[in-house]
This record gives C-alpha cells, structure tokens and sequence, in this order.
C-alpha cells in the first residue's frame, strides 16, 4: 500500500508496514543445521499478510516439530523482533467453538503433521470466537509465557513471521533416489 504526499510541489511516497513485509524479509536466510531449511524474519503484519510473504519466498511460516526448534526460532529472531513471532499453525475452519474442537482443528500452513505442541495453560482458548492464528509469545503475558503459543486474531501489530523455505530437491539428490528405488526392485526388495 502506497500513499502520496504533495507538500511544496514536491511528491513524498510513504510506505506503510505491510509494504516493510511484502518488500521482503527483515532479517535472513538463516540456516537451521538440525533440519537444513532456511529462515528468514518477516515484518510486522497480520497471520495472512506474513504468511503470503513467505510464499513469495518459496515457503510458509515457519512449522514448529519440537522443543528445540520452538527455542532455535526464539532465540534466532526474538532478540531483533522484540515481539512475538507468528508461526505457521491455524485453524482453516474459522470455527467459533473452543476447546478440544477448536484445537483439533489447527493445521500446519507447510501441510505437514507435526503433532508438537507448545500452548500455554488454557490455550487454544478461542476468546471471542475469532482466534485462528498462533503466535509464539516473546514475554509473559496473563498466563502465557515467554516461548509458548498463543492463539490470535488475524490483526496487524507489532507481530512478526518466521518464514521457513525447505531447499529443493537436487537433481543429484533424485538421480540417486531413483537409482536406489531400481536396485531395490532388481533385488525384490
């Protein structure tokens, strides 16, 4: 989103916060040893906002696997973000229920299934039936603590993404797949 101002003649193009995300990342690509994939810090903006920059990057927000990983993305991008993070864990049913149901419902953006959960004491809570969208909490906040999840609403703010890119297969890498899938059916295995 662009707006123009004329003062003295002269056209002074502003930028909002949603144009700072949709420019690019902030911050990255930062490497993840452990799983190979890319990271990057999104700009402040909503769940969805982030999450199309991500995909303009050839990933989604990031999918969160397990304990080390929700500390290796905290603390990567905390110490710049100053905020909570999104990650990449919503609710596609836009349901208006709570409980049990509403946090059966939540899917990972990248597709996989992860079964890892980090959610603080009583969320997903669903307050106000509109909270589909999962942030990992930068600082304690009710009964939410650093490094937990939270789920939201779908608003700008201060609320950075992690994006997270898997690197594309080499042809190498699928030559040998295949090679190894024909020994395997010469062997009978």
């Amino acid at each position: 989103m662009r707006s123009q101002i004329v003062a003295g003649g002269a056209a002074v193009l502003l930028l909002t916060a949603r144009m700072v995300s949709a420019a690019g990342p902030v911050m990255g690509p930062i490497l993840n040893t452990a799983n190979g994939h890319n990271y990057y810090l999104l700009g402040p903006d909503t769940w969805t906002g982030d999450e199309a920059s991500a995909q303009a990057l050839g990933g989604t927000l990031a999918t969160v696997r397990n304990s080390q990983e929700n500390a290796w993305i905290y603390s990567e991008f905390m110490p710049t973000a100053n905020n909570n993070l999104w990650i990449g864990f919503t609710d596609p049913s836009h349901d208006t229920v709570g409980g049990s149901t509403h946090a059966a419902n939540f899917v990972w953006a990248s597709g996989e299934h992860s079964t890892y959960r980090n959610w603080a004491a009583g969320e997903p809570s669903n307050n106000g039936g509109n909270e589909w969208y999962t942030l990992l909490q930068y600082q304690t906040y009710n009964l939410v603590q650093p490094l937990q999840w939270n789920d939201v609403q779908n608003v700008q703010g201060t609320t950075y993404g992690v994006a997270e890119v898997a690197p594309e297969p080499t042809s190498i890498g699928i030559i040998g797949l295949a090679a190894g899938m024909l020994l395997c059916r010469r062997r009978g295995v």
